[in-house]
């Protein structure tokens, strides 16, 4: 079987499993080809409604495409009937879940979704195909995007993790660099120091509220305060020792994600007397 074959399967299964309250969301859900709208507008107006199609559209290849746009796409399409003449197909009714009510089913199960050999649905858009009174489609485009992200990594300051128990932080640390102790010492007579090396923290502060949020900041400016120094380790096994917490950076405004508040943010340390 193809990997095309593959991932469209894949995906018509777990389309499949969407729902609106708790019932399933599509009655027809069906592979097809992708290469005429007014096809599939002609075929869907023939299925018990509410119907989704899945089709694949493209997959550039030529050497010079990018690295970020590569991957083939997939458009999911989805219909839905008014079946009283005062009904509005986008909305819905009592006797229709509406388009809208669909792309939001669809999404919900299709939004980076992990498919075999390394792959996630990434969406693309979203976009009105064709409606009247009674009718009407809409499309969503999806990329088949390569799993490669920088693994969660817990990171500790003096065995303690600061940023919180439900933090992502990812550990990015600077050039070790050999300077001169003094530039206008003779020939034969430099001395040569390691300088203070850079080390960040940078990813997610998480809490289960604001005040948790608060509480992780407020702690970790104390620590600045005192111009804590300490250990960085990981859970990896690698440690930075001496190293003085200097600042902490909010880097943009507090989100709430699903049932977290999460705020982006760097913390910065020195390792003040860092070895080869």
């Amino acid at each position: 079987m193809s990997q095309l074959s593959v991932l469209e399967s894949s995906i018509i299964t777990r389309l499949s499993a969407a729902t609106v309250f708790g019932e399933p969301a599509f009655v027809t859900v069906e592979g097809v080809s992708g290469g005429s709208r007014s096809a599939i507008s002609t075929a869907m107006r023939r299925e018990r409604t509410p119907a989704a199609y899945v089709a694949f559209i493209e997959e550039p290849l030529a050497p010079e495409v990018r690295e970020t746009v590569r991957g083939p796409k997939f458009a999911i399409f989805v219909a839905d009937r008014a079946l009283r003449v005062t009904s509005d197909p986008r909305q819905g009714d009592d006797d229709s879940i509406g388009t809208f009510a669909l792309l939001n089913a669809a999404r919900s199960v299709l939004d980076n979704y992990p498919l075999a050999g390394g792959f996630r649905l990434i969406v693309v858009h979203q976009r009105f195909i064709e409606s009247d009174d009674r009718f009407a489609i809409y499309e969503l485009l999806y990329r088949v995007w390569p799993i490669d992200e920088v693994a969660p990594v817990s990171l500790e300051f003096d065995d303690v993790a600061i940023a919180g128990p439900l933090s992502e932080m990812q550990l990015e640390i600077g050039d070790f660099r050999v300077v001169l102790e003094d530039p206008d010492a003779k020939e034969g007579e430099e001395t040569y120091i390691n300088t203070p090396r850079p080390v960040i923290w940078r990813g997610q502060v998480r809490g289960t509220s604001h005040t948790q949020v608060w509480s992780i900041e407020n702690a970790i400016e104390d620590l600045i305060a005192a111009r804590t120094v300490g250990e960085i380790s990981d859970a990896y096994g690698q440690t930075l020792d001496g190293c003085r917490i200097e600042r902490y950076e909010r880097d943009g405004p507090r989100r709430i994600v699903g049932s977290l508040v999460v705020q982006p943010a760097l913390i910065h340390f020195s390792q003040l007397t860092p070895a080869s």
